[in-house]
C-alpha cells in the first residue's frame, strides 16, 4: 500500500478497503474474548 499515491480512485480503493476492514474487526473483536483466544 501507498498512503503517498496521488492517485484518487487508488486512494479511494484504500480508503474503502480500510472502512470494511475495521467494520469486520469490530464483528470479529466479541467473539475472540467470548471464544477465550484473548483476555480483557
Amino acid at each position: 500500500m501507498n498512503p503517498t499515491s496521488t492517485d484518487e480512485r487508488y486512494n479511494a480503493l484504500l480508503s474503502a478497503l480500510r472502512a470494511a476492514m475495521k467494520k469486520l474487526a469490530a464483528k470479529i473483536e466479541p467473539k475472540v474474548y467470548d471464544y477465550g483466544f484473548l483476555k480483557r
